[in-house]
């Protein structure tokens, strides 16, 4: 009877031995399958937040593109700068329209102009569904008179413009910044009459109100029907 209760207590333990190995080996095996699924998962995460941002860099600096369509002098003696915003892509995206400073060149330096907006038009940093093209009018003013004037008759400028873009109307996450610098040359109507500044020809009317330094990033408008 003694032999068979040991061999019984031997047989228990040996049972209760593998219970806990199985247990255990399975613990094992389940905390690294959990440890394989998170480390799947966090490497989801930093991919998506990489594609994100790739996707942001797409839009901020391929598909927007920003440049200068026209500039006018007023009666009041400030120019009337009206500025283009187009989204080159098909997708729509969201962008904030750019806030503006603009400086001109005096000596190696570039000193800031004040940069409006006219009184009809508020939209620096409202927030807009971009499809195709807008426009956004400016008004600055040439303050200073001892700028160095590389071309008679002409102040060099910097215009820079800011925003942000988004694929989204309400970003959850970060968003894209895009950041551009027009650079010109813009007639200085208060010297139109002086002829010293503005020899030989043509004649200062005759002159173009302003000389772009570089072609804008814009793209073709689609030109209409019948035209060569």
């Amino acid at each position: 009877m003694a032999k068979r209760r040991a061999k019984a207590t031997r047989s228990g333990g040996l049972k209760a031995g593998r219970t806990v190995i199985a247990f255990g080996a399975g613990l094992v095996l389940l905390l690294a399958a959990t440890d394989w699924a998170v480390g799947r998962w966090q490497q989801g995460l930093v991919q998506a937040r990489k594609d994100y941002r790739a996707r942001l860099d797409r839009l901020a600096f391929h598909a927007v593109r920003t440049g200068i369509e026209d500039i006018r002098h007023q009666p009041d003696g400030r120019y009337r700068v009206r500025l283009i915003v187009q989204n080159a892509f098909d997708e729509p995206l969201y962008v904030m329209m750019p806030t503006v400073e603009a400086f001109i060149q005096v000596g190696p330096q570039w000193s800031e102009i004040p940069v409006t907006e006219p009184a009809e038009e508020r939209v620096e940093g409202s927030v807009v569904r971009l499809v195709g093209e807008r426009t956004a009018d400016r008004l600055l003013t040439l303050e200073r008179a001892d700028y160095t004037e590389s071309i008679p008759g002409y102040a060099h400028l910097k215009m820079t413009l800011e925003s942000i873009v988004s694929p989204e109307q309400n970003p959850q996450e970060e968003v894209g910044e895009r950041k551009e610098d027009l650079v010109l040359y813009l007639k200085d109507y208060r010297w139109a009459n002086d002829r010293r500044r503005h020899p030989g020809r043509p004649t200062f009317g005759e002159k173009p109100d302003f000389i772009p330094l570089r072609a804008w990033t814009l793209v073709p408008r689609p030109q209409p029907a019948g035209t060569p």
